[in-house]
């Protein structure tokens, strides 16, 4: 990773992982140690063990522009989440021939902050004795519209019969903040057609942040 120029401090220079930080940030009563984690330093925000305490008690930001050519790769847990759905209380839920949320409180995700995603689920779709298809798609509840191009086909058949498949839709989203999105279904006829949640297959949301 480049020096990260910060205004009038000389530079941040990091090495293995690493930032060591200049004498002018560090000096007097300020920090006490040269090191800081450098996938710590997101989106242009300088991180709590830089600007916190009783130390140094700001930096301002940086920039894009300072980030330039730079390759942060995040640690274990950082910014990510599993959320998993393991109750057998929801049974079946069917689908309406109109976009609806699937559950407000299992079928989401809670973004935490700005960056790109990947973000998927493992659900089990069921289309039993209704002939026609069942779908998904994300929803931005913050800024209340759908996601544009995210519709998933998850079953379809035609044969009057009993199907219930597992089903693995994923999806890449670039959030401008915190954000949370809901999952939301539709079938084409009504009754019989969405998911199905138990002992036998439980479903799950999850995210990851890319960058």
């Amino acid at each position: 990773m480049p020096n990260l120029k910060l205004g009038g401090i000389t530079a941040l220079s990091e090495s293995g992982g690493v930032v060591t930080l200049p004498a002018e940030v560090i000096g007097g009563t300020g920090l006490t140690t040269t090191s800081v984690n450098a996938a710590n330093i997101t989106a242009g925000v300088l991180p709590a063990d830089v600007t916190g305490g009783s130390g140094l008690t700001a930096l301002g930001t940086v920039t894009s522009a300072n980030l330039s050519n730079t390759s942060i790769v995040y640690p274990a847990g950082h910014l990510n989440s599993i959320t998993s759905i393991v109750t057998t209380g929801q049974g079946n839920i069917n689908f309406g021939t109109s976009w609806g949320n699937v559950n407000t409180s299992y079928y989401k995700w809670d973004l935490p902050a700005a960056g790109t995603y990947l973000i998927g689920g493992i659900y089990r779709a069921r289309q039993w004795t209704t002939n026609g298809f069942c779908k998904c798609r994300l929803y931005d509840n913050t800024n209340s519209t759908a996601i544009g191009y995210s519709d998933r086909m998850m079953l379809e058949q035609q044969n009057g019969i009993a199907l219930n498949v597992c089903t693995s839709p994923i999806w890449k989203h670039t959030a401008a903040g915190a954000v949370t999105l809901y999952l939301q279904g539709y079938a084409s006829a009504s009754g019989n057609s969405g998911i199905q949640n138990d002992t036998n297959g439980y479903n799950e949301c999850w995210h990851v942040r890319l960058y």
